[in-house]
């Protein structure tokens, strides 16, 4: 009988050519994921770059509509507040009080909408609600830190 031997030359360039083929893999999944990152940079830096969305309406007329609703309010708070009503006004009492309290509610949903919205006061301190930090302008010199899309959460 004869001995066969086994072809062990076949056997390490099929491992030799997976090796390469998953390396190729490995760096062909690496050059796509970076050139993506560098694309959402762009668009984060093109989207931070849109300035803030004007408020609409005119400030005058706004705050003449304040005004006129706060007078209204007056008005209806002062019919409330007349002399006890007889059995047969208490619903016309509960009708007033509602109309004073959907009035006051517009009254400060306009007065929310014309004020400025508030910023939080730096004290220094770490808070969950501080901005991201910026990735680096550098675009051949990628950025792996806190802010980087990989970068863990915790």
């Amino acid at each position: 009988m004869e001995k066969r031997d086994f072809p062990w030359g076949r056997l390490a360039a099929a491992g030799i050519t997976v090796l390469l083929l998953n390396l190729a893999g490995v760096v062909w999944l690496n050059l796509t994921q970076e050139r993506l990152r560098t694309e959402l940079a762009a668009l984060d830096r093109d989207v931070r770059a849109i300035p803030p969305a004007a408020p609409c309406g005119d400030t005058e007329a706004l705050e003449s509509e304040i005004a006129a609703l706060r007078q209204a309010v007056t008005g209806l708070a002062a019919k409330t507040e007349s002399p006890r009503p007889q059995k047969d006004d208490a619903k016309a009492l509960d009708r007033l009080a509602g109309e004073v309290k959907n009035l006051a509610a517009k009254v400060e949903a306009l007065a929310a909408a014309k004020a400025p919205p508030a910023k939080p006061a730096g004290n220094g301190k770490s808070d969950k609600s501080a901005p991201r930090p910026q990735a680096p302008a550098v675009p051949g010199n990628p950025y792996y830190g806190p802010g980087y899309p990989g970068w863990p959460g915790y």
